[in-house]
């Protein structure tokens, strides 16, 4: 098996209660050459408490304030070491043998690998979503799991980060700015990651469509009409809130396990 290293970054905020179950999927991976770095935004939990209870298998720990999650991320990425990179945030976990998924496709060069992410909502029921199998659809949204997605350093150091221009979306743009620019991905036919439903991704809003068409048109996936936006905005009209509880249901439905 190929033995590239793969650096993992977490990003925390005030997450004592999931901190410890994200930490354990990553140094319990049966894939062991991992380079492993928590970028905290100073929590005032005992998030970094628990962090302690693991300094010693964890190659940097940053605790300061941030401008938000993307920047945090960019933090760890600027001191990743590995040929590959992916994130994991504090509530989340990786499946035990996900690294080892990601290590047998390891090839060098503008390559993404993506898999399977299992989403778990607050009455603890489960769903999988299977890897795209059409990465057209990025021009419309983010299909690709974020949390199943790993990225080689070269793409990054090529194509640059998260912007800090995007509250919401800018995973997103990252993954639509890979797509347009001819990055290869690589799907992978497993589960990679576990994801607990709720936090900013929920937040469906017309501020958030708008920063969607953003995106869009600033990487050339929409013209001077973005017809995805006009479509998304007469739903958003029709269902209020309630359109991303509509959307999990209809993934919940089509994908229960």
């Amino acid at each position: 098996m190929k033995t590239p290293l793969i650096s993992i970054i977490t990003v925390v905020y005030n997450g004592e209660n999931t901190i410890r179950q994200t930490i354990e999927s990553v140094l319990n991976q049966t894939y062991k050459n991992i380079e492993y770095i928590i970028v905290d935004g100073k929590s005032t939990d005992k998030t970094l408490d628990i962090i302690d209870d693991y300094k010693d298998r964890i190659a940097h720990v940053i605790s300061e304030k941030d401008k938000g999650i993307y920047d945090a991320m960019n933090k760890g990425i600027a001191l990743a070491k590995g040929k590959v990179i992916g994130l994991i945030n504090a509530d989340d976990y990786y499946e035990n043998d996900a690294v080892e998924h990601i290590a047998r496709h390891y090839q060098p060069g503008m390559v993404n690998y993506y898999g399977a992410m299992r989403s778990i909502d607050e009455d603890g029921k489960t769903f999988v979503s299977p890897p795209v199998q059409h990465l057209d659809k990025l021009k419309r949204g983010m299909v690709v799991s974020h949390p199943s997605l790993f990225v080689n350093n070269e793409v990054y150091e090529k194509y640059g980060v998260f912007s800090l221009d995007y509250k919401v979306a800018a995973d997103w743009d990252f993954t639509l700015r890979c797509f347009m620019k001819g990055v290869t991905f690589i799907k992978i036919e497993k589960i990679i990651s576990n994801f607990r439903i709720g936090g900013v991704s929920g937040a469906l809003s017309k501020k958030h469509l708008r920063e969607l068409s953003v995106i869009r048109k600033k990487n050339g996936a929409a013209g001077t009409v973005d017809f995805y936006y006009l479509y998304d905005s007469l739903r958003f009209f029709i269902f209020g809130k309630h359109l991303y509880r509509l959307f999990l249901l209809k993934k919940k439905i089509t994908n229960a396990k």
